[in-house]
């Protein structure tokens, strides 16, 4: 089958093709998947190819397709198909089972790529004469990975940190603990089912690595709202930040009155604000190239708020970003650096080593005073209560400054 074949072919001739190579729709995005059985002509051992093409489209997932069938049916004859399940087969790298996972439609994209990005970054720190950690082989990723880079980070914390910053000390810790927790993610019974469903041969030190406890650190400090006085400085500063850097006080906003992430303010567009009955909403949903960090959702967006947001030009094209900028350079300053430094000049504690948190925090606190914990759970779009309120919710929650959108 050629491109131009393929191309040019009537949607019968596809659906013939399709069923040859085994292409199924999987998903909610409908992404075709091989999946394909054959049995060796002599020794009658069973095979089974499973691959995501990474398309919906059906004439590009059977272009890609076919030479992943082609190459599976043809190392059935020598046993050395990368991507056969077999009892005995060749050595798996890290850079394999990373792949697969990256491939997996289980969960956040984002999620996957930062889990993935943290073995990486275990693996070369522990192995630091290794040109290539992903040429690794998976036996590499055990219990003594985990032990040996949590000691070694330890020991970094306490000559950076002790006798002078205790909880700075603390606070490395339970960091060094998350981005343990987000790499053994990789290697989940859930995960390890699949690698062996793909043909990947992961030793026993994965599930042993995956198993490993944590340092042993305090418990972060629980969250806090604005003090009146951090409000009170706020308010004061906004004005000049507008006239200063309109796209930072267009993610200050957002931030503070719609709770919206950093990357959910880098990527929000006019044309994703709709009406639903009597509210104005924000489609927060997996579109285009964004993907929500937390769960897809609409958010609840005060029209004020949207009529004092500065833009580049008047009225705003729907394709225009919500925080208004050149390049998407820019942007990300403005969206990162300049939320941060904002919150900063105006006096706003750290929390947990956290500026921007406490900002969501606060948009997130005000809906749960006024309409209780499901509300607030809704709003922040998370998947457990528990989350929204050991993280966001604060403690000391003074009151609603909402006058400040008349400003």
């Amino acid at each position: 089958m050629t491109e131009s074949e393929v191309l040019g072919a009537s949607q019968a001739r596809l659906n013939s093709w399709a069923e040859f190579l085994g292409l199924r729709q999987v998903g909610k995005r409908g992404t075709w998947w091989v999946r394909k059985s054959a049995r060796h002509a002599v020794t009658k051992q069973d095979f089974v190819l499973k691959h995501s093409t990474r398309t919906p489209d059906l004439r590009t997932a059977i272009l890609r397709a076919q030479p992943e069938v082609q190459k599976f049916l043809a190392g059935i004859q020598t046993h050395l198909a990368p991507l056969v399940s077999s009892s005995k087969g060749p050595q798996t790298t890290v850079g394999e089972v990373l792949d697969n996972y990256l491939a997996w439609e289980h969960g956040q994209t984002l999620t996957r790529t930062r889990n993935a990005y943290t073995l990486e970054r275990i693996l070369r720190e522990a192995h630091p004469q290794a040109a290539d950690v992903r040429a690794l082989s998976i036996e590499a990723v055990d219990d003594k990975l985990a032990r040996s880079w949590l000691r070694q980070q330890e020991e970094a914390a306490g000559k950076e940190f002790l006798p002078h910053d205790r909880e700075g000390f603390e606070r490395r810790k339970r960091s060094r603990n998350q981005a343990l927790a987000n790499a053994q993610s990789i290697f989940s019974r859930r995960a390890l089912q699949r690698y062996r469903d793909m043909g990947l041969v992961v030793s026993e030190g994965a599930k042993a690595f995956a198993q490993e406890l944590g340092l042993e650190a305090r418990p972060a400090p629980p969250p806090e709202d604005f003090t009146a006085e951090e409000l009170a400085a706020i308010r004061g500063g906004l004005p000049k930040l507008k006239e200063s850097d309109p796209a930072a006080y267009a993610a200050v906003m957002l931030t503070l009155y719609a709770g919206l992430r950093n990357i959910e303010n880098l990527s929000a567009r006019w044309a994703w604000v709709g009406t639903l009955g009597e509210q104005t909403m924000l489609d927060l949903s997996t579109q285009g190239g964004f993907e929500p960090k937390g769960r897809d959702g609409w958010v609840q967006i005060d029209p004020v708020l949207l009529v004092n947001l500065p833009c580049l030009h008047y009225p705003p094209a729907p394709d225009d970003h919500l925080v208004p900028a050149a390049t998407e350079y820019e942007r990300r300053l403005a969206c990162y650096r300049g939320v941060n430094t904002f919150l900063a000049g105006c006096g706003v504690r750290k929390i947990n080593g956290k500026l921007a948190y406490r900002a969501r925090g606060h948009a997130i606190t005000q809906i749960f005073l006024d309409h209780g914990p499901a509300a607030a759970k809704e709003f922040a779009r998370h998947s457990t209560q528990r989350t929204t309120e050991r993280y966001y919710i604060g403690v000391k929650a003074p009151y609603a400054p909402r006058a400040v959108l008349a400003g």
